[in-house]
Formats: structure tokens, C-alpha cells, sequence
């Protein structure tokens, strides 16, 4: 993640989570960043077109909203920073605001979906697919113990952009890991690529042929993982290499599957993970495997797209 010179902070309720907003000044604060917070409410769809003065009353609505809003900010925290409402769609405007005003990270505070096992809402996933920057999605929690933080990263050697997104990731983790003094885990799912149809009747390999391609495999990319890991930790300093010793994660099987297994035993604070598109169509970027995570975790995710996503959202 580049440098962080504005943060957009993203509430869709009046009563704002106080965890979160915390986090966004403390970021604020340690990268001399501007910060931005904004309140996304949908009050206008109770007003019809037909009313008098319906351009007015819209007026004196936003003015109310922001003159609450600010002054519940001002009750938080006393950092300098920028407040604005929006009525609408909220992922369209705050993707917006992101492209016009160059926002280089955008945090929002989870809300509940009452759903057990789905902690995002619709308004987090639509943001996960279209927003340019990276997303942080906050869920307010008390760890108990040190903190554990988790970054997900693919091997894919014949996709460059694949392999710039996993520094970013790995990049990212260390320097939250670092900042916040938590524990860092660095997990990698893989399989042999055609294992079963390899292990089917109509091939000539045996069991054991197999086995040991898929030995193999494992080595290859244990021997990847513990380089790429290394590699980053020496690009970030001395300060990384002396104070993290992170955990390292190999995992055979799907990432779908392994990988919020791994997160309910683990029970981190925050997921760090990329999100990459390979149809090359605008906005379409997240695959069934990335979903199928977010659908099954418990924790903040700070979710990074590749350097080349463009949002299919404009500016008006």
C-alpha cells in the first residue's frame, strides 16, 4: 500500500463507532495524513419530488445532518479533520469522493447485517468490488492477548501483477504488525494442479507417482513462501527483521475453505488480502474464492486491489 496521505472515514449511522474512528485519527496521525469523515444516510428517499420547496427541504436536511454529525465528531476527538454527509447510494458517493479528492484509503466500520454468518453488508461488498483504493472494514472488537493479524497471499510466477499485489500485501501486514505491535501470520493455500484427474483410472500414473509430485509441489512452494516472506522482510529494515518473526502458513487445499479455517483458529483482528481481477473488464474483480472468504469470516478485513484496477464508477 502506498503512502497514505487521506484517509476517508465512512459511517452509515449518526451513532458512529468510536473503535473505528479511533483507528482512522491514530493512522491519521502516525502518516501526517489528512482525514475525512464522512456520514452516508438515505433520508432523501422519504421525500417525494411532488412536495413544496422539495429543493429546500433537501437543503435544510443536509444542513441538519452535517451540523449533528460534526458535533458528534467534535464529542470523539479533537484531531482537525473534515466532515461531510451524503444522501443516496453510499459506495457510489464515497467512490467518488475517493477518485476526485485522491483518498488513498478508505475505512468503514462494520455494521451488523443480522445475518450469524455474514458480518458485511451490502454497502461493504459494493465497495469491495468497485472502490479504486484500499478498503479497511473495521469490526469493532476487544482481542484478547496480543494481537494477530493474517495476510493472504497467492502464487501465480506467470502473472507479474499477481506478485507486485502480494508485496503490497506483505508490505502492508509488516508495517501494521509493526505500528500496532502485533503478532503477523502469513498463510498460502495451494494444491497440485489436476491431482484427481492424475489419480483417475484413465492415467498411468500410481499412487505413489502422484505422491510424490505432490511432494514436489509442497517443496516448491514451502521454498517460495519462505523467500517471498524473507525477501520483503529485508526491504523493510532492520526494524522488521529484529522485531517480526512471522508465522508461516502452508496449507494443501482450496483457499475458500482453508483459509477461514485458519482465522477461526487463529481468531485475528485483522485479515489483510488481495483481491485481483483477470477478466479485464472494469469493476469486476473479485473471484468466487474472495467472496467465498468475506462470506465466512469474523474479523476486519483490509482488502488491496492491483495497481491496475480501475473503478467503472465516474465522476459526474
Amino acid at each position: 500500500m502506498k503512502k497514505i496521505n487521506h484517509i476517508l472515514f465512512v459511517s452509515e449511522t449518526e451513532a458512529l463507532d468510536q473503535a473505528a474512528l479511533n483507528q482512522a485519527v491514530e493512522l491519521a496521525q502516525s502518516n501526517l495524513a489528512e482525514l475525512t469523515v464522512v456520514g452516508c444516510f438515505d433520508d432523501l428517499k422519504k421525500l417525494s419530488h411532488d412536495q413544496p420547496d422539495h429543493n429546500l427541504l433537501i437543503q435544510q436536511m443536509l444542513n441538519n445532518k452535517l451540523s449533528k454529525f460534526s458535533q458528534q465528531i467534535k464529542d470523539l476527538t479533537e484531531f482537525n479533520l473534515a466532515v461531510k454527509v451524503f444522501f443516496g447510494k453510499p459506495f457510489i458517493d464515497v467512490i467518488r469522493e475517493v477518485i476526485e479528492f485522491d483518498v488513498d484509503l478508505v475505512i468503514k466500520a462494520v455494521q451488523p447485517t443480522g445475518l450469524k454468518s455474514m458480518i458485511f453488508g451490502s454497502q461493504d461488498l459494493k465497495l469491495l468490488r468497485l472502490c479504486p483504493c484500499p478498503l479497511w472494514l473495521i469490526k469493532s472488537t476487544e482481542q484478547l492477548g496480543d494481537k494477530q493479524f493474517v495476510v493472504a497471499i497467492d502464487h501465480e510466477p506467470e502473472n507479474p501483477e499477481n506478485e507486485l499485489l502480494n508485496d503490497q500485501l506483505l508490505k502492508t501486514g509488516i508495517s501494521l504488525a509493526l505500528s500496532q505491535f502485533a503478532e503477523l501470520h502469513v498463510v498460502h493455500t495451494w494444491e497440485l494442479e489436476h491431482e484427481s484427474f492424475l489419480r483417475g483410472p484413465r492415467m498411468s500414473y500410481t499412487e505413489e507417482d502422484v505422491d510424490e509430485l505432490v511432494k514436489q509441489e509442497q517443496e516448491s512452494r514451502r521454498e517460495w513462501l519462505n523467500k517471498t516472506v524473507d525477501s520483503c522482510l529485508v526491504t523493510m529494515g532492520e526494524k522488521a527483521k529484529h522485531y517480526l518473526s512471522p508465522v508461516l502458513h502452508l496449507i494443501k487445499g482450496s483457499a475458500a475453505h482453508n483459509i477461514p479455517k485458519l482465522l477461526k483458529k487463529i481468531q485475528p483482528e485483522l485479515l489483510v488480502m488481495g483481491t485481483v481481477g483477470r477478466t479485464g473488464i472494469p469493476g469486476l474483480f473479485i473471484g468466487n474464492t474472495a467472496e467465498s472468504i468475506l462470506f465466512d469470516i469474523d474479523c476486519s478485513v483490509l482488502a488491496i486491489k492491483p495497481e491496475a484496477f480501475v473503478s467503472p464508477v465516474k465522476l459526474e
